[in-house]
């Protein structure tokens, strides 16, 4: 869905980055339950580095199935939830980079990933003092590589990169970087990656920045995200980690006990 202004748009580009597009067309939402931050669960040491792909069965529910429930999502007051579920048969070409290298990062459809049967659910949070931010929590039933074995060369790659978007024929250039990101708690084997996009709007430097934990089991890739859009640089609050890392944890034990 496209979105109304060109800071939205630059989000759904940065969304996108390591071959996470858009989903199929089926949809729905609802509002969030109103409460506070969810606490932590039991957390066990886990490797930070390269993800290895389960040989286990696929699970055999649909992906909207097995994506994380809203009941697992943190829990806040006045968030609105939705879900895209179905096959990714979409292309960006509203989108590049500078470096070709970089071109899988905004590639929403790669020709392997048509016809996959992919889930992601949304959480999106109150909009205060000029701040966008959301959870998203996303499952596809095949093994990603970029998950895996691409994760290093692609964050080597790409630790500085520029990314353009076309938004009603005017071009956006978005500076991006991107550097591993490593929490503490994960369970099981994982990659993260902390991205950060810049670009200026009728004389305001804007913000986006995501935060985004990869995995593999079963041969199901998953991911869980926090984006945020932002007029006051790239911070994000303390307990962001904490609640991706229960996101990631809940969300691999959801596959590993599917049927």
């Amino acid at each position: 869905m496209r979105r109304a202004s060109t800071v939205f748009v630059a989000v759904a580009a940065l969304g996108a980055a390591l071959t996470l597009g858009a989903c199929g067309d089926d949809s729905s939402s609802s509002s969030a339950s109103s409460s506070v931050s969810s606490t932590p669960s039991a957390e066990t040491s886990a490797s930070s580095t390269s993800t290895s792909a389960s040989v286990a069965a696929v699970p055999t529910v649909s992906a909207s199935e097995l994506v994380l429930p809203e009941g697992d999502f943190p829990q806040v007051s006045g968030g609105k939830f939705s879900l895209e579920a179905g096959a990714d048969n979409d292309n960006d070409d509203d989108v590049a980079v500078d470096k070709p290298e970089c071109r899988d990062l905004v590639a929403s459809s790669h020709e392997d990933e048509r016809g996959v049967d992919q889930a992601e659910r949304e959480l999106e949070l109150p909009q205060t003092n000029g701040t966008s931010p959301s959870y998203k929590a996303k499952v596809k039933k095949r093994i990603d590589p970029d998950y895996t074995e691409n994760f290093d060369r692609i964050l080597a790659a790409c630790g500085s990169y520029t990314l353009t978007v076309r938004d009603d024929g005017r071009d956006i250039p978005v500076r991006m970087t991107m550097e591993r990101l490593s929490p503490a708690g994960v369970d099981g084997a994982f990659n993260g990656v902390r991205m950060v996009g810049t670009f200026t709007q009728s004389g305001t430097e804007i913000s986006l920045v995501q935060h985004l934990l990869l995995g593999v089991d079963r041969g199901t890739s998953f991911q869980v995200s926090y984006d945020i859009t932002s007029t006051g640089g790239s911070t994000v609050a303390a307990d962001v980690e904490r609640n991706l890392v229960q996101m990631f944890n809940a969300q691999r034990t959801r596959i590993t006990a599917a049927n």
